[in-house]
């Protein structure tokens, strides 16, 4: 049931979303609401134009454009130290995850037409891409499938990571699960200060960038019976697929469907994480673990739950790890969210430390 105090909430915020077409020029919170903070941030990311429920989500290029644009576009390499000096990208200098920030804030970010995040398999890119599109950068995007789809000597990480694990998708089930009630935003609380509500946000942000692509999870089986993520009861979490319908609501019929996992439910990308509509289904108290075809764009919908005050996490390589083979009997419906080992480049990569 939605108490009165959780409908309060609900519908405040959507006052105040819906009002945002005339202040467009001023999008600072109302404080004569007296909103929490955690209201007071959402309402905050949807009136600076909702990127996680835009049409600019997921903010993703492949290989080929980097190919053909190295040269005019920012390469920034989020990988560790060890693995850049393997092998990278023609231009691409290497910045961690914890000065990221602090270097696109050093820089004119808007002289490249585009900034490339790189990272290993895409994911980790994914999650940074999308703080820094809530930071601000509205000219950042992540490489799909990072290095792995540049060259061969990179695509281990994902050719590895790709097939069907009937083990765990045998407890998978078809009939959709109907969304829950509204549950209260999880409780944030900025410092007293006279620093402007942007600022506060930016901080937050940035703090969460210096953290990096951390607590990702990988399914588990649990003995006796059962699924879980990292060796712990999936009944601990609340499970989303963050991808479309057709990845959860499978024909059953169809060759190589499986299902959901128990007990999930479907989020569209670039439309569900909304006030408005499903995102105060998820519960504030719980793990919650979203999964995609590829685990980027659950990277995405991930870094802005996490900004939010959600304990969020991604599963490493979503469906491709569980039922890859659906995935490419589907075809196109899919694509590009499904790696293809044919497609795999084989563009020149340079060794060596960053260019100073």
């Amino acid at each position: 049931m939605i108490t009165n105090n959780k409908k309060y909430l609900f519908l405040i915020i959507f006052s105040l979303v819906g009002l945002n077409g005339c202040l467009k020029d001023d999008v600072s919170p109302v404080h004569d609401f007296k909103l929490s903070d955690n209201a007071l941030l959402l309402n905050y990311l949807e009136a600076q134009g909702d990127y996680i429920n835009s049409g600019n989500m997921p903010s993703i290029v492949n290989v080929d454009e980097v190919y053909n644009n190295f040269e005019n576009y920012l390469l920034i390499d989020t990988r560790t130290t060890t693995e850049y000096v393997a092998g990278h990208i023609s231009g691409a200098i290497n910045i961690k995850n914890d000065s990221l920030i602090t270097y696109l804030n050093s820089i004119d970010i808007y002289k490249y037409p585009k900034i490339v995040l790189v990272s290993s398999d895409g994911q980790a890119s994914s999650y940074y891409a999308c703080l820094l599109r809530l930071y601000g950068v509205s000219n950042v995007y992540s490489l799909l499938w990072g290095m792995a789809q540049w060259n061969p000597f990179f695509s281990s990480v994902w050719t590895q990571n790709i097939g069907d694990n009937t083990d765990v998708t045998k407890d998978f089930i078809y009939p959709d699960i109907t969304y829950d009630s509204l549950s209260n935003l999880p409780q944030i609380h900025f410092q007293n200060s006279e620093d402007p509500f942007e600022k506060k946000v930016k901080s937050r942000i940035s703090e969460i960038m210096k953290i990096g692509f951390t607590d990702s999870v990988s399914y588990t089986k649990i003995n006796p019976g059962g699924i879980g993520f990292n060796g712990e009861s999936a009944d601990n979490y609340f499970i989303v697929c963050y991808a479309e319908r057709l990845v959860y609501s499978q024909p059953k019929r169809q060759p190589y469907s499986v299902g959901h996992f128990p007990n999930s439910v479907v989020f569209l990308p670039g439309r569900y994480l909304k006030s408005t509509l499903f995102l105060q289904t998820l519960p504030d108290n719980k793990k919650v673990v979203l999964y995609s075809c590829s685990g980027q764009l659950s990277a995405f919908g991930v870094a802005y739950l996490r900004v939010l005050g959600y304990d969020a996490k991604s599963l490493l390589y979503g469906g491709s790890n569980l039922f890859y083979s659906y995935l490419v009997y589907k075809g196109d419906i899919f694509a590009p969210y499904v790696f293809y080992t044919s497609d795999i480049r084989d563009y020149n990569y340079i060794t060596g430390s960053s260019p100073k």
